[in-house]
């Protein structure tokens, strides 16, 4: 293994994987963390620091980098909080064994565009601990990209249309010219140290041609080395009329919209593949929109794939972009499907109420035996002339 020189001392590598978000992130960690052994018998380590924080996945291990972090303004300076110290101490003593150290948290790609003094930091914290810093990113096509960012914002409790989803990505200055983010993070590590991998089936490499596999290969694995890669459970988007009543059922109190039956309701309903739901792929865009959101991207995307990709057709994305129906909701279809979730909810609260039920019966015969038990030891007590 090529190790890098620092002031005479030998360097470890940390492999940063920064996302982007909607691009497997969470299959990729479950990924890493099922095959830790398999990963460690190749001298790279996934490492658990332990570190745990609220609605953040534990495989998600670099979120220490953030943690004190994520809501900060855009003029915020990095100020890393002690386990921030903690952990890159760990990460030292992990390098003694291993040769290669694997992080991963997709939201480091909003903060390391948002803050440039974030990558240039923890690169000279590393350094300074022996390691030296390198960067995973996985790059999605904007137009998809949106959407799916728009369908996992509603999931989690938003209401805004999509087109209001927009004006805020533009309000809030997400970073989607891809160009001009790598630049800003080739310009704080070194172009040497980014490694740029395009969210495209048809891009991936590897045996089976699956992100993971393609994942591998960054290290120069297969999955055929001891890796297993389970059948992944698909998490569908919701989508039509069951991506409208999730958005509409947000706006109720939090206690409502946040019931445990009501969400599963919503996604199993759908994946029943009712009538109203429709297996052709549809966009959220309207007709012709999708093609000029994507073409304000288009100069940047072929810059990017001929100066970092080295292709000299500048092209970035080898999918074509598909002419998709719009994805509409009608209100016959909304009252409908509104009607077949709210009844199935409905028929979740009822047989979790039988069980309670039945659990509650139990609990109050369990008590009359008992009292029943102490009656009778206290009569016995008096025959036997012991009160």
């Amino acid at each position: 293994m090529k190790l890098s020189l620092y002031k005479g001392i030998f360097m470890k590598t940390v492999f940063l994987h920064i996302g982007l978000p909607k691009t497997g992130t969470t299959a990729l960690q479950s990924f890493l963390r099922a095959n830790e052994a398999a990963l460690a018998r190749s001298g790279i380590c996934f490492p658990d620091l332990g570190f745990r924080y609220p609605n953040i996945l534990a495989n998600r291990n670099a979120h220490f980098l953030i943690a004190s972090y994520d809501t900060a303004p855009h003029t915020a300076s990095f100020m890393p909080q002690e386990e921030y110290y903690t952990a890159l101490d760990r990460l030292a003593a992990l390098s003694e064994e291993y040769g290669k150290i694997l992080l991963s948290d997709e939201l480091i790609w909003r903060i390391c565009n948002r803050h440039s003094d974030f990558l240039p930091t923890v690169k000279q914290d590393l350094a300074s601990r022996g390691m030296e810093l390198k960067v995973i990113v996985y790059l999605r096509r904007q137009d998809e990209f949106v959407q799916s960012r728009y369908r996992q914002r509603i999931k989690t409790g938003e209401t805004f249309s999509f087109y209001e989803f927009l004006d805020t990505l533009r309000q809030n200055k997400y970073p989607l010219d891809f160009y001009d983010s790598l630049n800003k993070i080739s310009d704080a590590i070194g172009r040497d140290n980014l490694i740029i991998r395009i969210y495209e089936k048809c891009q991936y490499e590897g045996f089976g041609h699956t992100l993971c596999s393609d994942f591998l290969t960054i290290f120069d694995l297969s999955v055929s080395d001891g890796f297993t890669e389970s059948e992944r459970t698909m998490n569908r988007s919701l989508s039509g009329t069951y991506l409208e009543i999730r958005r509409r059922l947000n706006t109720l109190p939090q206690s409502i919209k946040d019931t445990p039956s009501l969400s599963q309701s919503i996604r199993e309903t759908q994946e029943l593949n009712l009538p109203s739901q429709t297996s052709q792929k549809q966009t959220l865009f309207e007709p012709g929109d999708q093609e000029a959101f994507l073409a304000h991207f288009a100069a940047s995307n072929s810059r990017l794939a001929s100066e970092y990709l080295g292709r000299s057709d500048g092209i970035l994305f080898y999918e074509p972009l598909q002419e998709l129906p719009h994805e509409q909701v009608s209100q016959e279809d909304l009252l409908r499907d509104t009607l077949l979730v709210l009844g199935r909810s409905l028929q979740k609260v009822d047989t979790k109420n039988k069980e309670l039920k039945l659990q509650i019966e139990k609990l109050e015969k369990k008590m009359e035996k008992n009292c029943l038990t102490h009656r009778i030891k206290q009569i016995g007590k008096k025959l036997l002339g012991r009160e």
